[in-house]
């Protein structure tokens, strides 16, 4: 499932690559929390506050490689294909925690390691497809996963990068 960089880099990344949710306009809180609902704070918290204690799994020294439009988004061969293109030019890389919940109904985050700030995040049922790149590749190291983005005609694909390698099979 999914250290410290400086702000600008992670701020680039976070408006131009992750695409952090907007937390105004029409919402379902049954089926997308923002982080303020989640928090029980005013209406003047902003989106990339620290994220409230849930019921998820948190992993660790990852790496956001960064996403990309797919158009096959249960296609193994195009991730895999997407994963590697991604991993190979690691340009807008930043180190990452992924929390990861327990239940089907949650919410997979991407945090800030040093603070715990939410980057951004994908609701469960969003969450379309993943993957691993396969052993003896360069992406053995790497997971991605595709999510329909905004609506159901726009997918994403986002690809990470474990420190530990042996850590993939237990994130996916």
């Amino acid at each position: 499932d999914v250290e410290g960089d400086e702000p600008v880099l992670l701020e680039a990344s976070a408006s131009s690559t992750i695409n952090p949710v907007s937390v105004t306009g029409p919402s379902k809180p049954d089926m997308r929390l923002p982080v303020k609902s989640s928090q029980g704070d005013s209406e003047d918290s902003s989106p990339f506050t620290p994220v409230a204690d849930e019921d998820s799994v948190v992993f660790s020294k990852l790496t956001y490689l960064g996403c990309a439009s797919v158009n096959a988004p249960r296609s193994e061969v195009e991730a895999l294909r997407m994963m590697a293109i991604l991993r190979s030019q690691g340009q807008t890389s930043v180190d990452v925690t992924l929390s990861v919940p327990n239940v089907s109904e949650g919410t997979v985050r991407l945090l800030e390691p040093p603070t715990n700030t939410e980057i951004a995040n994908y609701p469960i049922y969003k969450i379309l497809f993943c993957v691993r790149g396969h052993d003896g590749t360069p992406e053995s190291d790497c997971f991605a996963f595709t999510e329909s983005h905004y609506n159901s005609e726009l997918f994403r694909i986002h690809v990470f990068r474990c420190e530990i390698q042996e850590a993939v099979s237990r994130i996916l």
